[in-house]
Order: structure tokens, then C-alpha cells, then sequence
């Protein structure tokens, strides 16, 4: 029998969007500084974080980069902050 062959779905996550922000527990900060630290973050390298989801942990990691971008899987889920906000841009994706 041949493998199937996936195909993504942009409802794949639909059903949970509006739950995601109220459901899930914040990144603590000492994630970030543990990064930070095993990494040796200077402040002049990027980030892209692929399936940020609303883009929490994307903007917990910037500050100690030049850039920060992060790409949500699905477009159903919200963003953490509105357009124009410093961190958020306007198509929803995070940015820095």
C-alpha cells in the first residue's frame, strides 16, 4: 500500500483559535535568559520561529536580537498583540 501524502489544512487549528491564548500557561522569563545564556546572544543575530502560534515565545526571544519573525501555522489563530503594536505586524505575524 502506497504512503499517503499529507496536505496541510488551513482549518486545522480553527476549532481551538479562541482558546489559545486563555489555555495555554506564559513562557516564563528565565526560558528566555536560559537562550539568552547557551546561545550567547549579542544582539545582532535574527530569529524565525515557524508555527509561533500567536507569537508569545517569538516576542519572549527578540529582545536580544536584531530580528525576530515568526511565522503562525494557521491563520485562525489570534496574534498576541494588535497591528502596528511594536512586535506585531500587520498581517498578524510577529515581527521585531
Amino acid at each position: 500500500m502506497a504512503a499517503a501524502i499529507w496536505e496541510w489544512d488551513e482549518t486545522l487549528y480553527a476549532g481551538s483559535a479562541g482558546h489559545y491564548t486563555v489555555g495555554r500557561m506564559p513562557y516564563p522569563p528565565s526560558l528566555a535568559e536560559a537562550i539568552d545564556t547557551a546561545l550567547d546572544l549579542d544582539g545582532t543575530g535574527r530569529l524565525l520561529d515557524v508555527g509561533c502560534g500567536p507569537g508569545s515565545l517569538t516576542l519572549l526571544l527578540a529582545p536580544p536580537t536584531a530580528l525576530a519573525a515568526g511565522r503562525r501555522a494557521g491563520r485562525a489563530l489570534p496574534r498576541t498583540g494588535p497591528p502596528g503594536r511594536a512586535g506585531v505586524a500587520a498581517d498578524g505575524d510577529s515581527v521585531r
